[in-house]
């Protein structure tokens, strides 16, 4: 039996051990995958309201480490993976987590769940998480 796999991966992290959890799990789903999808790993920079450009590029400077840290769970070459996509984004995480999801097709999405509640009735308030899984018209996977 054959089974055709999502080939348009978002990992959304901010560092937090789900997220870290949820990107550990995506790279080892990767590796045993012998035809790679494309991933996108990603991370929301709020926007600092009062930190100015400075602050702003301190804040862009840690995602890029963050990112690249996550890089390298996939393989050797990190960054340098040809199916490795980094993205920093600056803004709403939950606008622009739903926006990448739409604009760059994506398939599955992984992502932490510390705020997530299979209770929630009302989507327009409560955590990314509930946000993103009431978006997502694919699969879902989150870490809690």
């Amino acid at each position: 039996m054959n089974v055709e796999l999502p080939q348009k991966w978002m990992i959304a992290t901010d560092g937090s051990q789900y997220a870290e959890q949820s990107l550990k799990y995506a790279s080892e789903l990767y590796k045993l995958i012998p035809e790679k999808p494309d991933v996108h790993i990603v991370n929301v920079v709020s926007d600092p309201m009062g930190v100015g450009p400075e602050g702003l590029k301190r804040e862009i400077a840690q995602a890029e480490k963050l990112l690249e840290k996550g890089a390298l769970k996939f393989s050797d070459e990190g960054k340098g993976d040809k199916h490795i996509h980094l993205l920093i984004e600056v803004g709403e995480p939950r606008k622009v987590l739903a926006d990448l999801l739409k604009r760059l097709e994506i398939e599955h999405l992984f992502m932490g769940g510390a705020d997530f509640s299979t209770g929630a009735v009302d989507v327009s308030s409560g955590g990314i998480t509930n946000y993103m899984l009431h978006r997502l018209k694919g699969t879902v996977t989150i870490m809690k």
